[in-house]
């Protein structure tokens, strides 16, 4: 069976044969050649569509952080953009090291004379193969291959950088879900703690000891309650929505946020060890690869010398009083051959230059992902310590403000206290609960970014690399 792109050209030479040789070749010759070449073409029948892939099943384990941040790490563009990279990246030192292998170069070609029927009948054809081994490049092939090595180097360390990330990114996810579903319980109950004052104020209104317009004003105090709970809601749909743009699943009943056992008073030198994260060594990595660069810049500024060997044969005119005025030559040959490089302007010298920009410039890449990095990790040391006193000292706000407002509930039944007083404990009580969520939630934030930061995140979750695969 002829494939497509073959049965195509030998339908367009028997229609050139048959339109080139005088009127020798019948018109329905041609149409006979393409019949044949098309019936014998086999018939491709269009490929069916296939249904949607289904929707996977939730695993058991999501609702935990480490099974969250394992669906993430499957369900991460950015994490099988990174793997996609990192496999070019192995093509590209092959290609590379390609610059060591010698160069075959072929052409081919005819001549048509009007003494001849068609090209083939005379043999007319000229042809010319080059064999070509470099010898010395002034070290253009090895700082390539070089350079090819350090980027598949930096894609590997991306990878795992972008792992990080991801992980870190779902991580948050989760975090803000908590927090706000936190947020979300205080607000219930500050809602039903005004509903319950509105009861209040109803029966004092009918005993005689209040009057209508408390009812009035803890409805208003009720109305803002309910007003508070749906924007606390809103930001909860808001943060579930962001969870399932991370995770790939709708979050159900989370479990607590586990701690991660990282111990910052280990490390000495913050700024070494953010050093050695993936997305600081894979800048680094980077900066190799310009270096690398400029090297191979700089090589191609000199003539290359290499070993050529060639064959060939091609019409000659040298007889041109026979009969038949064009014969073949063929001849060949071996030699050195230094090959000086194409100057357009100063742009050599311009690759050059630039060269050197991209590797100042992954050097200073470098530098700003571990300032960013000893930044998270120093916000964590100097914020942590403050944020859970804060939380203790916020939680032992909240027995006191409640107890009063229990006291205070029971001085407005006997007419000693008014709404606004119960309004008021009450809004410390809500303010109190979610600082208190608030400060919570964030010493879990500032963890994880550290844990990131420094590239422990799923060591410390327990997460071994390529385990969301299974």
């Amino acid at each position: 069976m002829w494939p497509p792109l073959f049965a195509c050209l030998l339908a367009a030479l028997a229609l050139h044969g048959c339109s080139s040789v005088g009127n020798d070749g019948p018109p329905e010759m041609a149409a006979e050649v393409v019949t044949r070449a098309v019936a014998s073409e086999k018939v491709i029948p269009k490929k069916e569509v296939s249904a949607p892939p289904a929707v996977p099943e939730r695993p058991v384990s999501l609702d935990t952080m480490r099974g969250a941040v394992s669906a993430a790490l499957d369900y991460s563009s950015s994490v099988r953009h990174a793997g996609s990279q990192l496999a070019l990246s192995g093509v590209n030192i092959d290609i590379a090291r390609a610059g060591y292998q010698p160069t075959l170069q072929g052409s081919a070609g005819g001549i048509k004379h009007s003494a001849y029927r068609n090209l083939g009948a005379a043999g007319l054809p000229d042809f010319q193969f080059t064999v070509s081994q470099p010898l010395y490049d002034w070290g253009k092939t090895d700082a390539d291959v070089d350079r090819a090595h350090a980027e598949s180097e930096a894609a590997g360390l991306e990878l795992a950088a972008e792992h990080e990330k991801a992980a870190l990114e779902a991580a948050q996810a989760y975090i803000s879900v908590k927090r706000n579903e936190a947020i979300v319980r205080a607000a219930q109950d500050n809602l039903a703690a005004h509903e319950r004052f509105t009861k209040l104020a109803k029966e004092r209104a009918k005993g005689g000891v209040g009057d209508h317009s408390e009812v009035e004003l803890a409805g208003v105090h009720q109305s803002e309650a309910m007003s508070e709970l749906e924007n606390v809601n809103g930001l909860l749909r808001n943060a579930r929505s962001i969870f399932l743009s991370k995770v790939g699943y709708e979050p159900k009943q989370l479990s607590d946020i586990p701690d991660l056992n990282l111990a910052l008073g280990d490390i000495t030198d913050v700024r070494a060890e953010a050093s050695l994260a993936p997305a600081a060594s894979a800048s680094l990595a980077k900066g190799r690869a310009a270096e690398h660069a400029v090297a191979s810049a700089k090589a191609e500024l000199f003539p290359k010398l290499t070993a050529e060997g060639f064959v060939r044969q091609y019409p000659n005119n040298s007889y041109s009083n026979s009969q038949y005025p064009y014969t073949r030559t063929t001849d060949a040959g071996v030699g050195l051959r230094l090959v000086a490089p194409t100057f357009v302007g100063l742009s050599n010298f311009k690759r050059v230059e630039a060269a050197h920009l991209q590797a100042d410039s992954a050097q200073w890449a470098a530098e700003t992902t571990i300032r960013k990095a000893v930044e998270d990790v120093r916000a964590f040391q100097d914020k942590a310590p403050t944020l859970r006193s804060q939380v203790s000292i916020l939680e032992a706000q909240l027995r006191k403000a409640k107890a009063l407002r229990k006291i205070y509930e029971d001085q407005f039944l006997l007419g000693e206290r008014t709404l606004t007083d119960l309004a008021s404990v009450q809004g410390d009580v809500y303010r109190i609960e979610r600082n208190g969520a608030e400060a919570r939630y964030a010493i879990s934030d500032l963890q994880y970014s550290a844990a990131s930061a420094l590239g422990r995140l799923l060591q410390l979750l327990d997460i071994a690399a390529g385990e969301q695969k299974k």
